[in-house]
């Protein structure tokens, strides 16, 4: 593997990260929004503002999307674990061609 081709290679996982990133803060930001959101329903709910029916009839149509949110949140920390042990990978791979180049040299 050329230094060309690592830091290519590099480049585009760094990238991939990147969006990785900024999807998982898009719904991250999302889930956080919903808890929120439950949580004030909680507090009135305690507080006697509303009843149970109420509260129930106000969160069920956000249990879903808080559930997908939760879920791909789940998902992109994976995908971001994933980029970065092939970033490690990427860079053993470089450093044994590295180290390889220059024992040929040596032995030269």
């Amino acid at each position: 593997m050329t230094k060309a081709a690592h830091r290519k290679i590099q480049l585009f996982l760094f990238a991939l990260c990147v969006l990785i990133c900024g999807f998982y803060y898009h719904y991250y930001k999302r889930n956080r929004e919903l808890d929120v959101y439950r949580i004030q329903l909680w507090a009135e709910l305690q507080s006697h503002s509303i009843t149970k029916q109420e509260y129930w009839r106000l969160w069920d149509p956000k249990i879903k999307e808080w559930k997908e949110s939760l879920s791909k949140c789940e998902l992109l920390e994976t995908l971001q674990v994933l980029v970065f042990l092939l970033s490690a990978a990427n860079l053993i791979v470089y450093w044994q061609y590295k180290k390889r180049v220059l024992m040929v040299k040596a032995a030269s």
